[in-house]
């Protein structure tokens, strides 16, 4: 298919915009590059030494990403033995992330992990950002009898490609005890970015030094309270 040089520059400059709406989105530290036709790559340094928390602002710099770049751009086309006109054009946007640590993987590796991330978001029917290696191991839920006390365990946990921990949320569920919160008494989570206790609908922060040390002062939390009903 032959296309017609005015709207062949008007491509060009849509993609010269694109890259002004990255940037636009971006820190000074932060690096953005064309890596060829419609594809561009965005490149995040200094992000939290936790990997949960990176993917969370990679996420939400992502969101911010596609909300801008999906904006209508009003192109001008010159049409061979005709006037100027600006028509308007709207893309949609496929986002996929690539999360690493320190010297984990080389480039390469990199650059394939955001390529299939890519793939996967713009393949699935609902999905505009997918985070690669970030995948769901546990989702148990587990009853506990009344000669126990009652209620339930939540479990759920997600890793990344190396079965690295980079999110979690576990919780004891018991109405008879706590009405708020959806029942939940005690939990501990890391949504939204930051490493929390939720204990009888009150929240605070949590110092993080290991996914099991959670677990185990989880496992310590609902006991206890199990032991006072």
């Amino acid at each position: 298919m032959q296309i017609d040089a005015s709207f062949a520059q008007a491509l060009l400059d849509e993609a010269a915009e694109v890259a002004k709406r990255l940037t636009v989105c971006l820190r000074e530290m932060n690096t953005v590059a064309r890596f060829g036709g419609d594809e561009f790559v965005v490149l995040l340094g200094a992000l939290n030494a936790d990997k949960a928390t990176s993917i969370c602002h990679a996420h939400r710099l992502a969101e911010k990403i596609r909300a801008n770049v999906q904006e209508p751009y009003q192109l001008t086309v010159s049409p061979t033995g005709q006037s100027n006109m600006t028509v308007r054009h709207d893309c949609s946007v496929s986002i996929g992330v690539a999360v690493f640590t320190g010297h984990e993987a080389i480039q390469t590796d990199i650059m394939k992990w955001a390529d299939v991330a890519m793939y996967e978001a713009n393949t699935a029917s609902a999905m505009i950002i997918f985070v690669m290696a970030d995948r769901k191991i546990v989702d148990d839920t587990h009853h506990i009898t009344q000669r126990c006390g009652n209620g339930q365990l939540r479990r759920e946990i997600w890793v990344d490609a190396h079965d690295q921990v980079t999110r979690y949320n576990l919780a004891y569920i018991n109405h008879a005890l706590h009405a708020g919160d959806n029942g939940r008494v005690v939990g501990y989570d890391n949504q939204h970015g930051y490493h929390h206790r939720h204990y009888f609908g009150a929240v605070a922060a949590v110092k993080f030094t290991s996914f099991d040390d959670i677990e185990d002062q989880f496992q310590t939390d609902w006991t206890a309270l199990r032991r006072t009903t």
